[in-house]
């Protein structure tokens, strides 16, 4: 349910006889491609794939607030906040949708469920002590 349309993917392609595609798409098993259908892969362009290992260390203040639990919330971050999304360009797919625009309204985005934690981009620095 969280899938974009494939149906307005792919209406500039489509004939206006097609079956609706996501119709077809959620339950193939009642709606089987006939046996002249082209594969399905040939529609779809893949990326390279995206190393979930690979995190920066944006290194953040032991006071920082709790990033899922504010996104959870739907809290805002502020509008002086640092540019998320320019610390994490180097990890982000090209199709990510701007981190800065998410964070700053979270109640109008889902987190996909596959999505990482947010604390995982972090790294939280140790508090600061002075002994006297």
């Amino acid at each position: 349910a969280t899938h974009g349309s494939v149906q307005t993917m792919m209406a500039g392609v489509l004939s206006s006889s097609h079956p609706n595609v996501d119709t077809i798409l959620r339950n193939p098993a009642a709606n089987p491609l006939p046996s002249w259908h082209p594969p399905l892969d040939q529609f779809v362009a893949r990326r390279a794939g995206v190393d979930l290992t690979v995190r920066p260390n944006v290194s953040v203040g032991y006071y920082h607030p709790d990033a899922d639990a504010m996104f959870a919330a739907g809290t805002a971050i502020s509008t002086q906040h640092p540019s998320v999304q320019t610390m994490l360009t180097s990890v982000l797919p090209p199709t990510h949708p701007n981190v800065d625009t998410i964070l700053r309204n979270p109640s109008t985005y889902a987190m996909p469920s596959w999505h990482p934690p947010l604390s995982q981009f972090m790294l939280r620095r140790q508090p600061v002590t002075f002994s006297v």
